[in-house]
Order: C-alpha cells, then sequence, then structure tokens
C-alpha cells in the first residue's frame, strides 16, 4: 500500500523541521545521517482548499528536498500544525472539498518534487486552536486518504499521520474504537507523546513521560498509554512511531513547593502569573496576538541545546549541578531541573529517557521514532545517538 520505498527499515528514524528557523538554520545544517525521513514544517491550510500556506518558506522547501534528496533521505512535507488546521473540517466535509484539496497537495508533491505528505490535523472533532471540527471528520479524512491511495498521484506516497495520544475521536466526540483501515493507507502514524504537561495544567509534570505510572490521579497520558490506545484502536503497532521531544517546558514554582524533603517534586504547584522566559525569549519582548486571537506571551520553552547553551547542562548534555538541582523521574523516565534563585523548574528529555525511549520502541516493536524537532538536538547529537543504540 503506497510508500514502499522505507519497508525495508526495521525502525525508521523521522523527525520534523522547523522552516521559521530556516535562517539560522538552512536545510544544509541537519544532520542528515540520522534520519531516514525528515519532514518540513509546515504547509498551512487556508480558507481556499486549492491552496496551501508555505508561510514565505518556499525557496527553502525547494533547498529542503534537493539536500534531502543528494543525501539519500525521503523528504516529506506536513501540512497542518497547532495554527495550520483551521480548515482541514472544512475542506474535508465535501466529495468537492477533498478532491480539490487532494489536488492541491499532490500538485505540490510534484512542484517540490517531495517524497511523501504528514498529516497534523489538530485535531479531527475535538478542538485544537481555533480548527474548525465536526462529528465525521474522522470518516471524512478516512475517505480523503483512500481517495489520495487511489489517486496516480497519490499511491506512491509515503503517508503519515501526527496525531493526538489519544485515537482520532468519531461522530461521538469520544476517541473511535476502530482505526484499522487508517493502518491500511497511512505507512506511519507519529504520536505525539508530548506536550502533555505544561503552563495550563493544574500541576508541574512531565512533558513527555515514557510512563505514567506515578502520577496517580494527576496521570494525563503517556508514550505507553497512547501505544496502547492506538494498538487497541486496531492500528498496527509496526506503523506507530514514537513521537520524541527534543525540547522541555518551564514553570515558575516557589522553593516551599519545588521540594519534598531533598528531592524534587515533580508535581508541584506552580505560580501561573509568573512565566518563566524560554530559550531565547526576553522581558523587553512586545507580544501580540495569534492567528486565533488568542494573546501571546513567553512560551518557557526550551531545546535540548539551548539548555546547554544557557548552562542549565554541560555541553555533554549532563546536568550542571551547580546551576540547577537534577532528578531522573524513575517512573516517567523523564528528567527535571529546578533553579533555587530564579524559582524556575524544567521538565525535559536528556540521552538517558531517549534511551528509554529507544528501548521502549526496539522491545515492543513499533515502527520507530519521530522527534519534535531535529534542530532541538545538540549539536553531537546526543539525544539522537542515545535513542539510536
Amino acid at each position: 500500500n503506497g510508500g514502499s520505498s522505507t519497508d525495508h527499515l526495521e525502525y525508521v528514524s523521522a523527525g520534523w523541521y522547523p522552516a521559521w528557523k530556516s535562517t539560522e538554520f538552512p536545510p544544509s545544517k541537519i544532520s542528515w545521517d540520522m534520519y531516514d525521513m525528515v519532514t518540513f514544517a509546515f504547509a498551512l491550510t487556508t480558507e481556499d482548499p486549492s491552496k496551501l500556506d508555505l508561510a514565505g518558506e518556499d525557496k527553502t522547501l525547494t533547498a529542503f528536498a534537493t539536500e534531502a534528496k543528494s543525501r539519500g533521505v525521503k523528504s516529506l512535507l506536513s501540512v497542518g500544525g497547532w495554527t495550520g488546521s483551521m480548515y482541514f473540517s472544512t475542506h474535508m466535509a465535501t466529495q468537492k472539498g477533498r478532491d480539490t484539496f487532494r489536488k492541491a497537495i499532490t500538485d505540490m508533491v510534484t512542484q517540490y518534487k517531495l517524497d511523501g505528505i504528514d498529516f497534523d490535523w489538530e485535531h479531527p472533532n475535538q478542538k485544537g486552536a481555533c480548527n474548525a471540527f465536526a462529528p465525521q471528520d474522522t470518516a471524512n479524512f478516512l475517505s480523503f486518504l483512500k481517495d489520495l491511495r487511489a489517486d496516480p498521484a497519490g499511491k506512491d506516497l509515503i503517508l503519515t499521520a501526527a496525531a493526538s495520544i489519544s485515537p482520532f475521536f468519531d461522530a461521538n466526540g469520544v476517541p473511535s474504537t476502530n482505526l484499522a483501515p487508517f493502518g491500511e493507507v497511512f505507512d506511519y502514524l507519529a504520536i505525539m507523546a508530548y506536550d502533555i504537561y505544561g503552563s495550563w495544567s493544574p500541576t508541574t509534570g512531565p512533558n513527555a513521560p515514557l510512563y505514567s505510572t506515578c502520577a496517580g490521579d494527576k496521570a494525563v497520558g503517556s508514550g505507553e498509554s497512547s501505544v496502547k490506545a492506538w494498538t487497541a484502536a486496531g492500528f498496527p503497532i509496526k506503523k506507530l512511531l514514537l513521537g520524541v521531544a527534543a525540547y522541555g517546558r518551564s514553570w515558575h514554582v516557589d522553593t516551599a513547593n519545588a521540594m519534598t524533603g531533598n528531592a524534587l517534586n515533580q508535581y508541584a504547584t506552580f505560580d501561573a502569573t509568573i512565566k518563566p522566559l524560554g530559550e531565547g525569549e526576553a522581558d523587553s519582548t512586545v507580544y501580540g496576538v495569534d492567528k486565533c486571537g488568542e494573546q501571546e506571551g513567553p512560551t518557557g520553552i526550551w531545546d535540548f541545546n539551548g539548555l546547554i547553551d544557557a548552562g542549565w547542562l554541560m555541553s555533554d548534555g549532563e546536568a550542571s549541578q551547580s546551576h540547577a538541582k537534577y532528578l531522573f523521574d524513575d517512573c516517567s523516565k523523564t528528567p527535571f531541573l529546578y533553579n533555587e534563585t530564579s524559582q524556575t523548574m524544567i521538565s525535559y528529555d536528556n540521552a538517558e529517557s531517549f534511551a528509554e525511549k529507544g528501548k521502549f520502541i526496539y522491545d515492543n516493536k513499533l515502527g520507530g521514532f519521530a522527534v519534535w524537532h531535529i534542530l532541538g538536538d545538540s549539536s553531537d547529537n546526543i539525544l539522537l545517538d542515545s535513542i539510536h543504540k
């Protein structure tokens, strides 16, 4: 079924390239030899089903596809994203809309000589940023994909999806129980097993937990629970990629709440009125509103390499004990940092957590991993080396 070009691989190494960082990190700087497939993020949906918006990165996509081909790596284009999924539901709602949208996608594949398409619809019949959503979204999505596979322009493409930790919602607004037909049209589906806890959560917690065994009533989900949910819904485990995070999230936590005895409290109460600055963010930054009319502000997000540059971690990726207290949470299999001076707590991933995720993929016979995003690792690929082992 389609994209047979990665079938020979036992495990797939994949990741997303954030095109908005192209000035600093052009495609030539990607660590191509670490990946089998790299996906360009994003082409945004627009009000017109015949048009996709590359957000001014058209030349970058040309360079990306050329570079990938010369390095023997499969190049994909991701359609959607958090703010780019606004019109999926509308385009998918009618046969005419689906046909027009399909042609827009296959035309882009032809124009840029791509190997495949990644659908990052956030989310079918579920609220994401400010996306339209409707009861028939998942059924319409399947119809669209079947048509794409039947189309000569789509039959040999590598087709992938980026999906939530819960299976696509059915018409009743609950996770679907039969997604086996999606397993027949997709080559891979990457579960975004990150952003599990963040500034929106009632407490701090692991950004990308592999397990949620100790979370108790605070459990939201994990890599393990998401794989169980997708396979229980009939999606083949060999086509599942575990989404892994080369970044972390931060919170402002008073020292009294951050510590239980001498140990860090990974489910701590935090002060939501104080937003810690993330990588490259400054107090002087003037924020506007986003596409959805939401007020923007500091994200508190740190790439793994940003934590090294800022001195939270040493150049080998180990915690800088002079800068922060460190905890490797043996339940979620992810690390935490806490700086008492700034009262900042960070949940992130490191070599140890990536090694645990690699072992989980191998032991459970998943299809591989997909990293968000490929520019987050250290220059010497500490995370990627670790998950590959």
